[in-house]
């Protein structure tokens, strides 16, 4: 069964390790932005979705202040998969299928969506299991989403050896209007003066996992160990 708000907020806090009443400010400016699943009370309550979780955790991860978090959800909302990058064809062709199976014109959040639900399902560990080869993939895949912030840039890479993928997503610089290139800039050289690992916060599977499985569809889903 899907978690309620309350409870996914909790889940969120504690696989990002974020403090709890964070993530709930973040969790109330996506809900009033309409970024949020809404519903009434009693039996009748919201229960969210995969989608709400892809959006809460780019919230936590690419913010630096929790006022921002619409802000931030609807920019990695907006970007795409990245021309300039390694891999410009996105997921197509790759072995999990709810990646595979994404439109061209996808977004980051879209692919953090398919992203849960490949684990929920058992599908995530399953098909790196058969496209790895003889050797097999390793029982906790290799799985890393980044974001950067102010460039709205996330990378998403997933596998190893021939089962791997990397896909950035992103505005290239030269995308972004003039009107904006000196905020990004004084914003990017404060966050670099501040702390520079501000500049990519990265989660691996196991936190995406355990976000994942409140959702999970499938009894052979497994807390990473």
């Amino acid at each position: 069964m899907a978690p309620t708000p309350g409870e996914l907020v909790r889940i969120v806090a504690e696989a990002l390790g974020e403090a709890e009443p964070t993530v709930i400010q973040h969790d109330r400016n996506l809900f009033a932005a309409g970024l949020r699943t809404k519903g009434g009370r009693g039996s009748s309550a919201a229960k969210t979705t995969l989608r709400d979780a892809a959006h809460l955790t780019i919230a936590v991860m690419g913010t630096q202040f929790v006022r921002d978090s619409v802000e931030v959800v609807k920019g990695f909302g907006a970007t795409k998969v990245w021309k300039e990058s390694q891999n410009e064809r996105g997921w197509a062709g790759y072995c999990v299928p709810e990646l595979a199976g994404l439109p061209d014109e996808h977004t980051l959040i879209d692919a953090v969506e398919a992203l849960f639900l490949s684990i929920t399902t058992g599908s995530l560990h399953e098909s790196l299991r058969r496209a790895s080869g003889p050797g097999g993939a390793p029982d906790i895949p290799n799985v890393r989403l980044a974001v950067q912030m102010p460039l709205r840039l996330g990378d998403l890479s997933i596998g190893s050896g021939p089962a791997s993928r990397y896909v950035r997503y992103g505005r290239p610089p030269e995308a972004i209007p003039v009107e904006e290139r000196a905020d990004v800039l004084i914003r990017l050289g404060e966050l670099y003066s501040q702390d520079s690992r501000k500049i990519w916060q990265q989660v691996g599977l196991q936190p995406l996992q355990k976000i994942a499985n409140a959702f999970s569809l499938s009894p052979k889903v497994k807390e990473a160990a």
